[in-house]
């Protein structure tokens, strides 16, 4: 049964974004502007650079710097216990990330294949999130050993595009965990995101 991170342990736990491209970097913001440790994987380091410029640019915006965002093209790394620099720019532990949010483009087969593979990587409380709004995530579910910790996250776009998403529809995989939706959304209004369930 899941049971959620410590209110503690999320000051340090990033959310980890798997897929650097724009649904990515939107995603990165929405959390990194309210000073939320973020992870930002890709495999390529030239969309990593490319999102960094962007995310910089876009987190102004909001009440913090970047410098608790990180990126890496492993994903063994990006879901490994390691030391990053908070927005006092001062070390601290890092735990695994508490969520993973599968932002990649492409065909139902890659996420299904990359949602099978990071779970085996990911601590014991982990979130499953697919920002996917072509395939719902009762598509994707068939891999997985645990089912239940899977939903779509999906970030609707702000009115003023140089602002982070301001709403974001949570909807079930048909076996998700209810007690993942209140949790969600109580994080999601904490970085002043507006959430809500939806069939």
């Amino acid at each position: 049964k899941w049971r959620p991170p410590t209110e503690e342990s999320l000051k340090t736990r990033p959310v980890l974004i798997v897929g650097a491209g724009y649904i990515g970097c939107r995603v990165a913001v929405a959390w990194a502007s309210a000073g939320r440790p973020v992870t930002l994987y890709d495999k390529s380091e030239e969309v990593l650079r490319a999102a960094m410029i962007y995310i910089r640019s876009a987190a102004k915006v909001g009440q913090y710097p970047c410098q608790h965002v990180s990126t890496t093209t492993s994903l063994r790394e990006a879901t490994a216990t390691r030391v990053i620099e908070d927005i006092k720019a001062l070390k601290s532990g890092s735990k695994k990330p508490w969520m993973a949010i599968e932002c990649l483009p492409g065909a139902l087969e890659v996420k299904v294949a990359l949602l099978s593979n990071i779970e085996h990587m990911l601590p014991d409380d982990y979130i499953l999130a697919s920002s996917s709004s072509s395939f719902p995530t009762r598509r994707m579910i068939h891999d997985l050993r645990h089912p239940e910790r899977l939903l779509n996250t999906l970030y609707l776009e702000h009115p003023e595009p140089q602002n982070a998403p301001s709403t974001v529809q949570l909807m079930s995989s048909t076996r998700t965990d209810e007690a993942i939706f209140p949790f969600l959304i109580g994080q999601f209004e904490r970085i002043g995101v507006s959430a809500r369930v939806v069939p």
